[in-house]
């Protein structure tokens, strides 16, 4: 749980040592809940990766953050993710100490109406060590007043100090859930780690693409369905469709002489390619779908599904 970029899917991926969430520089990337699995002597985790909590009056988001919210009661433990003030994570005065923004006091506010067992996860820590180098401010130190800041709103039982990019605090944290963790049958077989379809996956891959190569509004207005996933054939033959939320964006996603839909298409097909083991033909098609992210119907049919 926690505010959109706080490295939430970076810390899922290391954990369970596959790629299993997709992961951007740019806030809101996860849309669904991402179930991965990690497996030890005498037991398994699942953890549940969920959108980041935010302020929105679009359907896309509020759906978003009421996934995140739901998710609540199928956990054991929330593990709520916070991220040092500084200004290279988009805080605007790193001097200022704590700043708790809207973001963060949202997700305070929906973590303090559940009694679940909660553990304080500051991430981020190599940034504050680079700062620190740099002379840009005091390292560490500013980890202090976030966490009394934050244990003014939310009771913890535990506190971590880690880093999702460099796996600084990661086996400790991990082991400090197994002991909390009720006991219990095990819910997935060895192999598995995630709860995704190969479709899902696919689809995932090609919205991290978009908003890795697209820039502004385009990330935030595009959604990938799959229209075809022939897996008997070799190469395995995937049809996707990017939907768009007006004819320029089709235009942009497109690119000059369709250069752009090219470098989005090669580099998705790379990254599903390694996630199946096998080689992979990909097609894509982008079609203008006008406003889906504003109309809930179609949101949740081209979104979610449903």
């Amino acid at each position: 749980m926690g505010r959109p970029n706080v490295g939430k899917s970076t810390f899922l991926n290391r954990v369970i040592g596959e790629k299993v969430a997709i992961v951007t520089d740019k806030p809101q990337t996860t849309r669904d809940r991402i179930m991965g699995i990690h497996h030890f002597e005498g037991g398994q985790i699942v953890f549940l990766d969920t959108p980041g909590v935010h302020q929105s009056k679009r359907h896309l988001n509020k759906q978003m953050v009421s996934i995140a919210v739901r998710s609540f009661d199928d956990a054991d433990i929330l593990l709520c993710f916070f991220e040092p003030p500084v200004a290279e994570l988009g805080y605007p005065n790193a001097s200022a100490g704590i700043f708790l923004d809207e973001e963060n006091s949202l997700t305070l506010e929906h973590l303090a109406k559940t009694d679940h067992p909660k553990f304080l996860v500051l991430n981020k820590v190599d940034v504050l060590d680079e700062g620190a180098v740099a002379g840009e401010w005091k390292g560490r130190d500013l980890l202090q007043p976030l966490r009394e800041a934050l244990e003014r709103n939310v009771k913890f039982e535990r506190v971590f100090v880690i880093s999702a990019a460099t796996g600084e605090g990661i086996e400790e944290l991990v082991s400090a859930v197994i002991e909390r963790l009720p006991h219990g049958p095990p819910y997935f077989p060895e192999d598995m780690f995630t709860d995704q379809t190969d479709r899902t996956f696919a689809a995932e891959v090609i919205r991290e693409k978009l908003f890795e190569f697209t820039r502004k509004e385009i990330p935030y207005s595009s959604a990938v369905t799959i229209e075809e996933f022939e897996e008997e054939e070799d190469p395995v033959r995937i049809r996707a469709l990017i939907h768009v939320e007006r004819a320029s964006q089709k235009g942009i996603v497109i690119g000059h002489k369709g250069q752009m839909v090219k470098q989005i298409g090669t580099a998705a097909r790379e990254d599903i390619q390694e996630f199946l083991g096998c080689k992979v033909f990909l097609k894509l098609d982008v079609q203008v779908s006008k406003d889906w992210s504003k109309d809930n119907r179609i949101m949740k049919r081209i979104e979610y599904g449903a």
